[in-house]
């Protein structure tokens, strides 16, 4: 697990190709209420779809009688995201194995129906991008940030192609 990319002397460790995060679907709060919040705090976790599985296994125990094909995306992200905002990575390492160690011992049943059935829920709420878009993006981004040329017809673009207010000058000005 790496921890840091910014190296103490303020340099940039390379970075590994992740998919581009989701966009939350809440805040949650580790203030009680009354408590003054400082700030809120933006983290992007990149986890295995196995992770994924652990997270809304986990933090869905309450709702066993449901079925997570019934479950809607928003659902599904809120689950993980609450589940990861009170546990973080590490109980997520912990449990993911668990979790793989139970499909393949556990004999067909109710149980483990109600897993495979959350892996099904979470390839919905969480599509696979195919890894070569990803690493294009990626290349696309970097040359954004690198290459002033680039970046300036790719502006010139956007203001050519868009209309009305989805590019407003004003922004960041």
């Amino acid at each position: 697990m790496t921890i840091l990319y910014t190296r103490p002397d303020g340099t940039q460790a390379p970075r590994p190709t992740y998919p581009q995060p989701t966009k939350p679907s809440d805040v949650y709060g580790a203030t009680e209420p009354g408590d003054e919040a400082r700030a809120v705090v933006g983290l992007h976790l990149a986890v295995t779809r196995d992770m994924l599985a652990v997270a809304l296994d986990d933090s869905c125990t309450t709702a066993s009688d449901e079925n997570p094909d019934s479950w809607s995306v928003e659902y599904i992200r809120e689950s993980v995201e609450l589940y990861l905002s009170m546990y973080g990575a590490f109980r997520l390492r912990e449990n993911q194995n668990l979790l793989i160690d139970f499909l393949e011992y556990e004999p067909a049943g109710p149980c483990r129906d109600r897993v495979q059935a959350e892996y099904r829920a979470i390839d919905r709420a969480y599509p696979q991008m195919r890894l070569d878009r990803l690493q294009r993006l990626n290349e696309q981004q970097e040359r954004f940030t690198n290459d002033p040329a680039f970046r300036n017809a790719l502006v010139k673009h956007v203001r050519a192609t868009c209309t009305g207010s989805c590019f407003d000058d004003t922004i960041g000005r």
